[in-house]
């Protein structure tokens, strides 16, 4: 059975995204916390620009991670996957898991991201393939050309 991920991270890569990001941003809301504490204000000294530009940094790069994680998180549940007797699809565009079986096909185009299946019954099936890689629609072309 072949089977084509849309999200090609591992597991561990996308909670490490999660605990750098949830960590910067806890470690940036530790800083301002102790800052105000002090009673001194948000920064204080000769060197306070340049600490107000590291905690601004620190919180965008904590975002920055957990988008990644979120995003990665969300295409990890999409897939397309195939063997000699059915094709199976989740894609972004349907909420649920689509079957095929490919001895109803009689045709199938592979044109710009979108795979075209003509049916036995002259029906005609577009599915958007947007978001996979060239290489991966190069093995989805070519399992249906055989």
């Amino acid at each position: 059975m072949e089977r084509i991920n849309f999200s090609k991270n591992s597991e561990i890569s996308m909670y490490l995204f999660l605990i750098v990001g949830v960590l910067s941003l806890a470690y940036a809301v530790f800083r301002i916390f102790k800052s105000i504490s002090n009673g001194a204000g948000l920064f204080t000294g000769h060197h306070h620009i340049m600490a107000f530009l590291g905690l601004i940094t620190q919180i965008i790069f904590g975002f920055i991670f957990i988008f990644l994680w979120y995003t990665n998180s969300k295409y990890r549940k999409y897939y397309i996957e195939w063997d000699n007797e059915k094709m199976r699809y989740r894609l972004p565009s349907s909420p649920q898991t689509q079957t095929i079986t490919l001895g109803k096909i009689t045709r199938a185009d592979i044109q710009s991201r979108k795979l075209e299946l003509l049916f036995n019954d002259t029906t005609t099936k577009t599915i958007d393939l947007e978001g996979i890689d060239y290489d991966d629609l190069q093995k989805i072309r070519d399992s249906f050309i055989k």
